[in-house]
């Protein structure tokens, strides 16, 4: 066979894998956005803690999941992370996140002597992870409930055991739920593309970075 006939049977058998790859991927989307999605997801069932503490971000859920907790019976108080003013916040036009974090745990049965703010100004997931740290230094014995939604959990996991050291063992992490989208549809919908990419960005630099 001429070196010219062998050379474009191969350029057409690689161009009929690359399109039957392609066409597997387009067939197979659906298990794999699901399970991309999954992969972030490495929450655990809720058990009887000491505290719970909500990291910042998404207050229109992660308080909830906490008070509802409390309510529970799975945790006998609530820690609250300072979170850095930003924004209106530093305007005085809205009120602090971790302000609002307190009432909603307040308005939802948790009573105030049950809410516990920790100092340290946080503005990171790295931040709210030495927060707890030097909370855990005074009360080493103390189990806490880590709530967060659930496509964070993963980073939040290595971010807590690089951070707490022997005294992860005495964390749990439980996912929220997101606000209209889930691990079976977020692609359909701008905020949850941007969600869950954004999430495996950082996870990214996690990994390359630590």
């Amino acid at each position: 066979m001429p070196q010219r006939s062998r050379c474009r049977r191969r350029r057409w058998l690689l161009l009929l894998a690359v399109v039957g790859s392609l066409l597997l991927l387009y067939a197979g989307r659906y298990r794999i956005l699901v399970a991309a999605a999954h992969f972030l997801d490495v929450s655990e069932p809720p058990q009887a803690t000491d505290y719970v503490m909500m990291l910042g971000g998404d207050e229109q859920v992660r308080p909830f999941v906490a008070a509802a907790l409390v309510n529970a019976g799975l945790a006998r108080k609530a820690l609250v992370a300072t979170i850095q003013l930003s924004g209106d916040e530093l305007d005085g036009i809205s009120a602090p996140e971790h302000e609002i974090i307190r009432a909603v745990l307040v308005h939802q049965g948790v009573p105030r002597e049950a809410i516990v703010i920790l100092n340290s100004e946080c503005a990171t997931t790295f931040d709210e992870a030495r927060a707890l740290a030097d909370f855990l230094h005074a009360e080493p014995q103390s189990s806490v409930t880590v709530v967060t939604s659930s496509y964070h959990t993963r980073r939040t996991r290595l971010i807590l055991r690089k951070t707490l050291g022997e005294r992860f063992a005495n964390v749990r992490l439980v996912g929220a739920p997101t606000d209209g989208f889930d691990a079976t549809n977020w692609w359909h919908f701008e905020i949850g593309r941007r969600f869950y990419v954004n999430e495996y960005l950082k996870l990214a630099f996690y990994l390359v970075r630590y």
